[in-house]
């Protein structure tokens, strides 16, 4: 009963085959469009480190970065999109580590420090 009423329907208003041909063709289109941008762009995201120590290594999507002495400019390294961990050594021990993921064309902004020898906030005290 269903068929046979669209087929009536469509012997009734023919256009509506090729209307209905031409939306289906628009939107298979619009989202190949749709997929074809969002694949466009850089395929690399960017991790912006600022270490706050010196006399130590830091490593970063297998690359070692030394610091002799403080630097107040940040380390810019474009990496692929991926998960990476941001550590720091000194003297061969680990200091800090810390994962990260990096989605493509964003930006990550890390701080490498070292816990133990810069203190943190004020711990709460209990109280009497």
């Amino acid at each position: 009963m269903i068929s046979s009423s669209i087929a009536e329907l469509v012997v009734k208003v023919p256009f509506l085959i090729p209307f209905t041909r031409a939306m289906m063709s628009g939107l298979i289109g619009v989202s190949v469009l749709g997929w074809v941008v969002n694949q466009a762009g850089d395929p690399n995201g960017e991790a912006v480190i600022h270490v706050s120590e010196s006399d130590v290594d830091v490593s970063v999507g297998g690359v070692v970065y030394r610091i002799d002495q403080r630097r107040y400019e940040p380390i810019i390294c474009k990496l692929p999109a991926g998960s990476y961990e941001l550590s720091m050594r000194r003297d061969g021990r680990v200091v800090f580590a810390e994962p990260f993921d990096l989605d493509r064309g964003s930006r990550v902004i890390l701080t490498a420090w070292d816990p133990s020898a810069t203190p943190g906030p004020p711990r709460p005290q209990p109280e009497p």
